[in-house]
């Protein structure tokens, strides 16, 4: 399988089915970037639908953020940590937030031994949709708490392609928004073991790097 540097010290990530997520990229128009450590300050850029009601007719900007989620497994008030929020997309025409699709890719895989603490381990990245209540979140429903836009219940969406797993071999991927009407969306990352997140361990996940970019059709 062909690999790729990413960083300036030369680590390499390895593609997944590289030919089809790049040819599908291929296809689509830059709505927008952000990569770096997060926390950081990032660009986004390219205009692909006019009216859309953000500066510049972007069709949608990316916002980096670094914010716990965490989820009410049951009866009681314990909330448990479950992994955090990357990025938060402004959608600049809602009815089209299920046309959006997501390059994601994580750069310095070699960090896998420090965050990752069990070799079966991994980082889950997904997409999410704003919910009013738990009822209406016909899948998980987490709580984002982002010091900056404030609490948000949020929803994973449903489908094949709105989650992807990457760890020290597999480093990049393509998600597929499912969910239409939505202003904004969020990419939010949990580091898991085989059937749970483990507790104390998602802040290592807010440590790496990330690129992200969005595509609209």
């Amino acid at each position: 399988m062909a690999t790729y540097p990413v960083t300036a010290s030369g680590a390499r990530v390895r593609r997944r089915r590289g030919g089809w997520l790049w040819a599908t990229a291929a296809g689509l128009v830059i709505a927008g970037t952000g990569w770096g450590f997060l926390a950081t300050n990032a660009n986004v850029a390219a205009t692909i639908m006019p009216a859309t009601g953000l500066p510049g007719g972007m069709a949608a900007t990316l916002t980096p953020v670094d914010s716990t989620v965490t989820h009410q497994p049951g009866p009681g008030p314990a909330a448990v940590d479950a992994g955090v929020e990357l990025y938060r997309i402004h959608v600049g025409q809602p009815a089209d937030s299920n046309r959006l699709w997501v390059t994601f890719a994580w750069l310095n895989p070699n960090a896998a031994n420090r965050v990752l603490h069990n070799p079966s381990a991994f980082i889950n990245v997904g997409l999410y949709y704003p919910v009013s209540s738990v009822s209406l979140c016909p899948t998980t429903a987490y709580t984002i708490d982002d010091p900056k836009a404030g609490s948000s219940l949020v929803c994973q969406e449903a489908g094949p392609q709105t989650t992807a797993e990457f760890n020290a071999s597999i480093a990049d991927g393509v998600l597929k928004s499912t969910q239409a009407n939505e202003t904004y969306l969020y990419l939010v990352a949990s580091i898991t073991t085989p059937g749970h997140a483990p507790p104390g361990q998602q802040l290592g996940a807010a440590t790496l790097q990330y690129f992200a970019e969005v595509h609209g059709l």
